[in-house]
């Protein structure tokens, strides 16, 4: 049980990952973050079984990707297309699902339908797309997976709709002991309930922690110089210029910046953690 939820090591794929290594581990929430075509889908994929790495390894629970059907019995997969027979009335699809999972929760999906107001009797193809969200939701929660993977878990909820899914997700680490390892272009909701990150770009991965380590170790810094012009030091190239104010992003702290700025004509005017939004785009920026 001291193995990671997942890890992930020098993991490649000719139109996904590029040597992609990251960890997650057990009982967190972990956001999943990058822009369209960084990997995310193709990873999720390759971690349950339904892609070939082109090189590099993947384990979920101490197992090696793709080689046991024991990770479909500890693990719930929500992909970002909800995988719902479209003929199947949602009570069919909720019974049939059922059948497969001796440790289902009934009292969850009691709770669950009349929380989620999903009609049983419409068939799955009839539904909204939040709806049938909520219901990929259900059928994934109460099954009482030890782990969750989910792409894109609140596409097309409302906002009460989300409300309700990010409580679930919370609900099934805190009462019992799940990890979630989620991806999400929505940073505000990947901030709300996330205690790890790992972000990815083409392919690799660029930061990788608990988010309030991430947070610490990338700091927006406003730094003021003797002049407005000529050649900044390392510490600061490429900064934003105004004037003699420089504006950057630095994993030190004021005290140690300053000691490396020593010299230099530059010193730290305010140094505070950077919110997770300004930690994606600055991680983002191919430059």
């Amino acid at each position: 049980m001291n193995d990671p939820a997942i890890r992930v090591d020098a993991l490649t794929k000719s139109y996904g990952p590029r040597g992609l290594t990251f960890s997650v581990p057990r009982g967190a929430i972990c956001g999943f973050l990058g822009p369209n075509g960084a990997g995310k889908t193709t990873t999720l994929r390759i971690l349950m079984g339904l892609a070939r790495a082109g090189s590099g390894t993947a384990a979920v629970l101490g197992v090696p990707a793709g080689t046991s059907h024991e990770i479909f019995r500890r693990v719930a997969f929500v992909p970002e297309v909800k995988d719902l027979y479209p003929f199947a009335r949602a009570g069919e699809m909720v019974r049939l699902t059922r059948g497969f999972y001796p440790n289902w929760d009934h009292e969850l999906e009691r709770r669950l339908v009349d929380e989620f107001e999903i009609p049983m009797s419409t068939k799955c193809g009839k539904l909204s797309k939040g709806v049938g969200t909520k219901l990929a939701l259900l059928l994934a929660v109460c099954r009482r997976a030890e782990l969750l993977v989910l792409d894109e878990p609140t596409d097309g909820l409302d906002p009460i709709g989300i409300e309700q899914a990010l409580r679930l997700l919370v609900e099934q680490v805190a009462e019992h002991h799940a990890t979630v390892f989620f991806s999400s272009h929505q940073l505000p909701e990947v901030e709300r309930i996330a205690d790890h990150l790992v972000m990815i770009r083409r392919g690799e991965c660029v930061a990788e922690g608990g988010v309030d380590e991430i947070r610490r170790r990338c700091r927006r810094v406003r730094c003021v110089a003797d002049s407005a012009d000529g050649a900044l030091p390392p510490p600061v190239a490429g900064w934003r210029r105004d004037g003699r104010v420089l504006t950057g992003f630095s994993s030190h702290d004021t005290d140690t910046l300053n000691s490396l700025l020593a010299g230099s004509g530059i010193a730290v005017l305010d140094s505070e953690p950077a919110t997770l939004r300004e930690i994606f785009f600055e991680r983002m920026d191919p430059q």
